[in-house]
């Protein structure tokens, strides 16, 4: 009974002619490709008119959009550099208590990151001539789902 485990194991590691192993963990090391930025980013540079490099870093770094929309409105509010909250951030600190630790009303904070996410969002979407008639149509189309999530 043993030697038909140990047989069928060792044909199972060798794929059984598939190339795969149930024992194959996958654990190969993937090439981590860069993470290039989208239109959002760039739009949100000219917005607040940042480097797009110091952006293009956070957004490698996987900082999210509406992340990135916090931390320049808390470094813009509270005339701290930029770096100065990504570090808070990246020690783990969250958004609600570094608004608190300056100061700042987060609630109102979270309304303006909304605001400035709809605002891009729409400069995007009407940004060519078809993505105006596809924006329009979501506009008249009652039943349309609001995705936030691009």
């Amino acid at each position: 009974m043993l030697s038909l485990f140990i047989a069928g194991r060792a044909r199972a590691e060798m794929g059984a002619g598939a190339g795969l192993s149930p024992w194959d963990t996958g654990s190969k090391k993937k090439e981590k490709q860069a993470k290039t930025a989208d239109t959002f980013i760039r739009v949100l540079t000219d917005r607040f008119q940042l480097k797009l490099e110091d952006m293009e870093k956070l957004w490698a770094k996987g900082y999210g959009r509406n992340e990135l929309i916090k931390l320049i409105l808390i470094s813009a509010h509270t005339n701290k550099e930029l770096k100065e909250v990504q570090r808070k951030r990246e020690r783990g600190v969250k958004f609600s208590r570094i608004a608190e630790e300056y100061k700042l009303d987060y609630p109102a904070l979270l309304e303006e990151a909304k605001a400035v996410r709809r605002e891009i969002d729409y400069k995007i979407s009407t940004s060519t001539p078809a993505a105006n008639e596809i924006y329009k149509i979501r506009l008249t189309t009652p039943s349309a789902p609001e995705n936030d999530h691009h």
